[in-house]
């Protein structure tokens, strides 16, 4: 009786094992490389630290802010005209559309304009107010 207990204790653990070394190897694969220090001649400090002046990608001044602000406010077709001012962590934006929106269409488009400015510019709290162009009589 021992002898049958023994190989059966030994099929289970042949299985047990088949089955480990079966999920060992259809397991994923980390294929997740070490990264080494940017070729920057600062041993990888313009990496590592994003806002030290020393990183062209990533220290951003006014006069790009400006630009940024200025190319997004451009690609949207409803505003006329527009404002800003930068204020500390705060931009604050004026917009100036067509007579021919209704309110909540300008609501809707200063949305936008927050929604687009927040996402490209997230080191500010963006304020938008948008009013309409009055004729001149």
């Amino acid at each position: 009786m021992t002898g049958l207990r023994n190989i059966i204790q030994v099929k289970y653990l042949v299985v047990a094992l088949v089955l480990l070394l079966l999920m060992t190897a259809c397991a994923p694969r980390d294929n997740s490389k070490i990264k080494g220090y940017g070729n920057d001649g600062y041993l990888g400090t313009t990496n590592s630290h994003p806002g030290l002046p020393t990183n062209p990608d990533t220290y951003h001044t006014y006069r790009y802010d400006e630009n940024l602000i200025a190319q997004t406010l451009d690609g949207i077709q409803e505003i006329e005209r527009y404002r800003y001012r930068i204020n500390g962590g705060n931009l604050h934006v004026k917009i100036q559309l067509a007579d021919t929106f209704k309110g909540w269409e300008i609501e809707t488009i200063e949305s936008n304009v927050y929604d687009q400015l927040a996402y490209m510019l997230p080191r500010y709290k963006v304020h938008v107010s948008g009013h309409l162009r009055h004729h001149q009589k």
